[in-house]
């Protein structure tokens, strides 16, 4: 029976995240495709993804999809962080110029900073950077949280608001030209908004915990 239950979890997980990177390359594509990015997905269309398949998986097994959620949660900030790596190596992601103090430079003529952005050689604000950093802190309140049995609905709210407010501030730092810009603020910037309102109420639901 055991051994069912963890096939079953390695299943629902294997599902999730093949809805999660199907979402996210659809998300790159739709927002910001354009023939001169080496962008194959996006992080919100990955989130959006995970929501998707963690609804279904409820659908299909009853699992909660606030602990398949919750379990994400843990887990994203080192995905993510180590995925922050490829960002400084490829060029993505990046910032936009800072005082030369302050900043890295790229090189590399493939690299979007010099393909799109024409900032060659330029410091810019090492940002991919500022992400693991702020992923680490919130990667160490959410493993705290699992560990001591808090629900997975407030586990993923208390991702969304932390997740929110370290993007909000790395966007003011990037210098992508591509990212759509509404009322002053980049698109990403006003998604952050909205998840640190919806973190901000699944605090208060009551859940099973991770």
């Amino acid at each position: 029976k055991n051994k069912k239950i963890y096939s079953d979890e390695k299943t629902n997980s294997l599902f999730i995240s093949i809805c999660s990177i199907v979402t996210a390359g659809i998300w790159a594509q739709v927002v910001e495709g354009s023939d001169k990015l080496l962008r194959p997905f996006g992080y919100y269309g990955c989130v959006t993804g995970a929501i998707i398949g963690a609804l279904i998986v409820h659908a299909w097994t009853g699992l909660s999809s606030f602990v398949s959620l919750g379990a994400l949660c843990v887990a994203s900030p080192l995905i993510q962080g180590l995925g922050r790596l490829r960002c400084l190596v490829q060029g993505c992601c990046h910032g936009s110029p800072s005082p030369e103090h302050m900043g890295i430079t790229v090189t590399e003529p493939n690299s979007r900073v010099c393909h799109l952005a024409e900032l060659c050689g330029k410091p810019i604000y090492p940002t991919p950077l500022y992400s693991i950093i702020a992923n680490v802190f919130i990667g160490l309140v959410v493993f705290r949280m699992a560990r001591v049995g808090a629900p997975g609905a407030f586990i993923i709210g208390i991702y969304f608001i932390l997740s929110s407010i370290a993007r909000f501030v790395e966007e003011t730092y990037r210098g992508e030209p591509q990212t759509p810009v509404f009322g002053g603020l980049k698109i990403y910037q006003w998604i952050s908004i909205l998840l640190l309102i919806v973190g901000s109420v699944l605090t208060m639901i009551p859940s099973a915990p991770v």
